[in-house]
């Protein structure tokens, strides 16, 4: 029992007293022979030794130099409520028809340190804590009965009950979880309240998601929807919430900047012992199982918080496997999320208006290419920026667009994700910073079509790889990769003043500087305009004019590589010299991984090695074996 940070023991003369930290010179204690606390975590034997001090450890603890300590089972009180609550009145309230409460121990103050305190803390959790309430109830649902006993969120509730560590459900706060005397923390809590209560590991994983997973998520949402909505209704969605559980435990065990000496995780000032890579997927299963069960509901399929959790259980899946596993990333989750997709995100007619084509002429196909500036299209902007973020779905729709054109640029794959629901987007006309940067993610996703072509289309896609005759698909290559290459010009032309860097130097090599400073006002700016240099780059790299063979091709990969290095060094300056946002970073992972051949400086090769040694050390972003590739491309020992 703690109170006001002291721990009450019993004295030596009823009871051994509570073991504390051999540090602590304030307090002493008799070494027993049984294992301590140390050993007990690290399954070894505990042997006892004597020191030069004339203190007693055990040989581990010593050898890891930290306190050899033994803590005992908790000490149960009886009738705590009414005895702690009468503990200073009863000498002098006590009459003689009264019975005079007899106190057993002698009560000793102990300074409580932070190491005795983290020994506590094991007791007190579980090894697999878990979010565990349920949809009304309902432990599990078989396919037969999904359609009447899954209800929407609003309908979820708490179950108090208990049930193995797997799928422990916690109890929500009551009045009597306030000591008696603890008039400080009464007013915080309402009586008989219903709202989720979490221990110390998912306290930390929640926060962890808040202050550092969330940027990932709202990069190019300016009401930041996944910081300030998702938390809250994870509260009332279990599927949610453990999603966001899974995505933050993922990530703290992959950051080594969090692992203390011995190994465990140190998160806000707190060791999280029980926080191991089978606590994420203990989270992760639990998630999986839901989505599946409820995705099979056609009503279910509408909520928007499932959609939320699918897309970070795919921030999870970016975050968990290395790059060079193909076979074990398997993407599961791109075809739960393109079934939520399907049927909460609608598919918005594009607009009639003339479009201008790569010559400068008008056309009247919708969506083919995009809207002229000069176009009376008032009232289709005005549903386009309506639409743009409105709410978490649409804001959930452009996490989840985002992370297809960040998958099928990285693995040069077909995009799996339908087009036709962004031809709304396809426009110059006025509008917010963020939605021109939306714009320019779209306009990337339409170029990676056109190289890889698209899954989702019920007929092919034609692509430049595509099985037709060179005579059938040779005219069409060109006079789209042309449409493509004036409009990546022309976004440039066209971008708000927003879109421009308020500050640009080039690197001084003197120094020992590879990347140019270029800095933006915002993220939404930095997403931007990075993506307009990723698709730069696959068009420069699936122009159909580059000779095949035969005089010229030498030139043309000069040139090429050359063009190549320009916008992975831009990438990367733009990266560097925003760190406050660190998803660019890994936006200019994809620039290094598909270009870094093409550098043959020393000093540029050694500057991307760092920034892959950055991400992934640093911000627990995975780059696989990469790093190996490159230097063996470079002729690296």
């Amino acid at each position: 029992m703690n109170f006001s940070g002291a721990t009450y023991s019993s004295s030596p003369g009823q009871n051994q007293s509570l073991p504390v930290p051999a540090a602590n010179a304030n307090v002493t204690r008799k070494r027993k022979t049984t294992t301590c606390d140390h050993c007990k975590r690290k399954h070894v034997k505990c042997e006892p030794v004597h020191t030069q001090l004339g203190t007693e450890t055990c040989k581990q603890c010593q050898k890891d130099q930290v306190a050899c300590t033994q803590t005992r089972t908790a000490i149960r009180f009886n009738d705590v409520s009414s005895k702690i609550a009468k503990l200073n009145n009863t000498e002098d309230a006590a009459s003689g028809s009264q019975v005079k409460t007899k106190r057993h121990r002698k009560l000793v103050y102990v300074d409580e340190t932070a190491e005795l305190t983290a020994l506590y803390k094991e007791d007190d959790n579980d090894e697999y804590p878990s979010i565990g309430r349920e949809y009304d109830g309902t432990a599990s649902v078989t396919s037969t009965s999904l359609h009447n006993n899954i209800p929407t969120p609003t309908d979820v509730n708490l179950n108090i009950q208990t049930i193995p560590p797997s799928g422990r459900l916690h109890s929500s706060y009551t009045s009597s979880d306030v000591l008696p005397g603890s008039f400080i923390l009464r007013g915080l809590v309402k009586p008989d309240s219903t709202s989720p209560r979490y221990n110390t590991l998912e306290f930390c994983l929640l926060g962890y998601y808040i202050d550092h997973l969330s940027m990932w998520l709202d990069l190019c949402d300016p009401e930041r929807h996944f910081h300030q909505v998702v938390p809250q209704r994870a509260r009332s969605c279990p599927p949610l919430m453990n999603a966001i559980l899974a995505a933050s435990a993922r990530h703290l065990t992959r950051v080594p900047k969090y692992r203390t000496e011995s190994g465990a995780v140190k998160y806000g000032g707190r060791i999280l012992h029980n926080l191991t890579d089978e606590t994420a997927l203990h989270y992760h299963s639990k998630c999986i199982q839901d989505l599946l069960e409820l995705g099979a509901n056609p009503e279910q399929t509408g909520n928007e918080d499932l959609l939320a959790a699918a897309i970070i259980l795919r921030f999870y899946e970016e975050i968990d496997y290395p790059l060079q596993d193909e076979q074990k990333d398997d993407e599961v989750f791109l075809r739960v999320l393109n079934m939520f997709i399907e049927a909460q995100i609608p598919n918005m007619a594009a607009s009639s208006q003339p479009s201008l084509t790569a010559t400068g002429e008008l056309s009247t196909s919708p969506g083919e290419i995009y809207s002229s500036p000069s176009s009376n299209v008032f009232g289709n902007a005005s549903l386009e920026s309506r639409w743009y973020i409105s709410s978490l779905r649409q804001a959930a729709f452009w996490v989840a667009f985002r992370q297809e054109v960040y998958s099928a640029f990285l693995k040069q794959r077909p995009f799996s994700m339908s087009l036709s629901r962004c031809d709304i987007f396809r426009s110059f006309t006025p509008g917010e910073d963020g939605l021109w940067t939306a714009r320019l993610v779209i306009f990337c996703a339409d170029i990676l079509e056109f190289c890889y072509g698209n899954t989702a289309h019920s007929t092919p896609t034609h692509t430049p790889h595509s099985n037709s005759t060179q005579s059938q698909s040779q005219p069409q290559t060109k006079q789209r990769w042309a449409q493509l290459k004036y409009l990546s010009q022309k976004w440039i032309d066209s971008l708000p003043s927003g879109f421009e860097p308020i500050y640009v130097r080039e690197p001084d090599r003197r120094q020992g500087e590879v990347f140019p400073e270029i800095c933006y006002l915002t993220n939404i700016h930095v997403a931007g305009v990075q993506h307009i240099e990723l698709a730069r780059i696959l068009l420069a790299v699936y122009d159909p004019d580059i000779p095949k063979l035969g005089l010229g091709r030498k030139e043309s990969m000069r040139a090429l590589s050359e063009e190549l290095r320009a916008a992975v060094l831009r990438l990367c300056g733009i990266a560097v010299y925003n760190r406050q946002n660190p998803p660019s970073l890994t936006t200019a992972l994809l620039g290094i991984v598909v270009c870094g051949e093409h550098f043959d400086d020393k000093t540029e090769q050694i500057a991307l090695m760092e920034l892959l040694d950055e991400l992934d050390f640093h911000h627990g972003w995975p780059v696989g074996d990469y790093r190996e590739r490159l230097k063996h491309s470079w002729g690296w020992p």
